[in-house]
């Protein structure tokens, strides 16, 4: 027999226990094998006959796992290892995509090793195993296949994010559900939830979730409900629950202000003739987050508010966050609003900052969808701003007045621009009369949008910049602020990427596609970088630009490797 095996890798024992339950047609056939599939197998069958403890079991029991069903997966992968395919998802993943017939197979021989490591299930598509390595063991038998049935019971935390048609028996250790996409027949009631949760999501409809007591989860302090709510009173809640958050309408919101034990709430208020007024809110709650389609009166001493309205009103909270839906009607004399800190302009009537009148004490200020901006006059003039945000479709002389920099206060610390183009006749119209801001990509063979170069001119206090748009194009050295430790260039490009000068202390980087790629591979990155993120995994992260320094955090992470690769966006 030892012409069978590679005892170099198996203690005797184990030898014996495989010969012991393989009859001697498939020992011929194991013998055949050449290395390296011969090992492997082994291996696996050591793992089902040895671990397992089913040594003594008639072979007929494993003809789900055959030797010749080995040998075929490993002709197919002849590059995954033992480990890869019990530890690493990609390799799992490949397999159950290309080949269909390898589902019975790896679930066979993934059905010890889950059991003993398993921590956190996540159901999506075919991502049937994410595991976060534990050391407790535990006896329980594990299934993987599309539908479970049976949960190792030292799992913490289980997402179910398609269709099911199934009730599994939820493990009673568990602290984290969601159910996201449940099946048509199934129902939050009648699936028995552990004492054991502390956070739970879940989606259906209102007919499943009528009647839902949740009184017996005595440690639950998050609930999240992502669906609409004709009355509050339809759930009973337990007293420990801190944070309430439904993703939807509540048409009756009668009994809110029974959950003294309350702490934060987030809903949607969409009843345009009722106004929200406090009377709905226990007098407990510190941090509200609503939006709002219709009047609202608040009189709680917050801690946060955090709202989305058109009709604006002064709230007793003290720190307040208004995404301003700007209409006609709406006021525009904000100044009196001591408490507003964060501020969200959202409305194509905005012509220029100065139409609003801004609270004195406002550190973030954001202008979203605001496409007739003429001009940007004023913003600097918000001494206590830190945070500046533009979010949408401009026109060519706001995106270049961005791009110019001289319209931010000074002390500035934080700027994203997500930027889209405008009207078309616009930039054409530019295009020809400011050419030296546009420049033709031979590549493409058409002219690409702006080019970001050492005009823009950066507030000197900046540390965190992101800017994401597909018609920008970055070229040579920016002239980047000493400040800076976040940089997120979600961009067309890079270009001359060797003579961009970072930061010293830059902590965070994002980079486009970088043109040409070598300029990358022998960039000299700075020593204090902590995480890096690059458009795909051609771009590798070698000594040659990084020295000794340890990752901290590189996706996908890979620790003090010699080689690292760059993630997908």
């Amino acid at each position: 027999m030892d012409e069978v095996v590679d005892l170099s890798i198996l203690p005797t024992e184990v030898v014996q226990c495989i010969i012991n339950v393989l009859d001697e047609a498939t020992q011929e056939k194991l013998a055949r094998f050449n290395s390296p599939y011969r090992v492997y197998t082994v291996s696996l069958l050591y793992q089902h006959i040895y671990i397992g403890n089913v040594a003594n079991l008639p072979s007929k029991n494993f003809r789900g796992f055959t030797v010749e069903s080995f040998h075929y997966f490993y002709e197919q992968f002849p590059n995954i290892s033992v480990t890869d395919l019990y530890l690493d998802q990609s390799s799992l993943l490949r397999v159950l995509d290309e080949i269909p017939q390898a589902l019975d197979i790896v679930k066979n021989i993934t059905t010890v090793f889950a059991q003993e490591y398993v921590h956190y299930v996540m159901f999506q598509n075919n991502t049937y195993l994410e595991g976060h390595m534990v050391k407790s063991l535990t006896a329980d038998n594990y299934k993987l296949q599309p539908h479970l049935t049976v949960l190792p019971s030292n799992l913490k935390q289980l997402k179910i994010d398609h269709p099911w048609y199934w009730l599994p028996q939820v493990p009673d250790g568990l602290e984290v559900l969601e159910i996201v996409c449940p099946g048509p027949n199934s129902s939050l009631v009648k699936l028995p939830l552990p004492a054991s949760l502390t956070e739970l999501t879940f989606q259906f409809t209102n007919s499943t979730s009528k009647g839902l007591d949740l009184t017996n989860l005595v440690k639950l302090e998050k609930l999240e409900y992502r669906n609409d709510i004709e009355s509050i009173s339809e759930f009973k809640f337990p007293t420990s629950l801190k944070t309430l958050k439904v993703d939807g309408d509540i048409s009756d919101p009668t009994g809110l202000e029974l959950l003294t034990h309350l702490d934060s709430l987030e809903f949607y208020w969409d009843q345009l003739y009722a106004p929200f007024e406090s009377k709905f809110l226990p007098p407990t709650l510190k941090n509200l987050k609503v939006i709002c389609g219709g009047e609202w009166k608040l009189t709680n001493k917050l801690d946060t508010l955090d709202i989305t309205t058109d009709r604006f009103s002064y709230a007793n909270a003290k720190a307040v966050t208004i995404n301003y839906m700007l209409r006609e009607r709406s006021e525009k004399d904000l100044s009196a609003a001591t408490n507003i800190t964060n501020l969200c302009i959202n409305s194509d009537l905005l012509t220029s900052p100065t139409d609003i009148t801004y609270p004195s004490n406002l550190t973030s200020l954001s202008f979203v969808q605001t496409g007739n901006l003429h001009n940007l006059k004023g913003l600097d003039n918000l001494l206590n701003l830190r945070s500046v945000e533009f979010i949408g479709a401009f026109s060519p002389i706001i995106i270049k007045e961005i791009l110019r920099g001289r319209c931010f206060p000074p002390d500035l610390t934080s700027l994203t621009l997500k930027l889209k183009l405008g009207n078309q006749l616009a930039w054409l119209s530019d295009i020809m009369f400011n050419p030296s801001w546009y420049y033709l990509d031979n590549e493409k063979n058409h002219s690409t949008p702006l080019v970001l170069e050492k005009r823009f001119v950066f507030p000197r206090k900046l540390e965190f910049l992101k800017i994401q748009s597909s018609f920008i194009t970055a070229v040579g050295n920016l002239s980047l602020p000493d400040t800076l430790k976040e940089l997120e260039l979600e961009i067309d490009g890079y270009r001359r990427l060797g003579e961009l000068k970072l930061p010293p202390n830059l902590r965070s980087l994002q980079l486009p596609n970088i043109i040409p790629k070598s300029d990358f591979v022998n960039y000299k990155l700075p020593e204090n970088l902590s995480s890096l993120c690059v458009c795909d995994d051609t771009y590798k992260v070698t000594r040659k630009n990084y020295e000794e320094i340890e990752w901290l955090e590189v996706y996908p992470p890979k620790a003090k490797d010699t080689e690292v690769f760059g993630r997908g966006k």
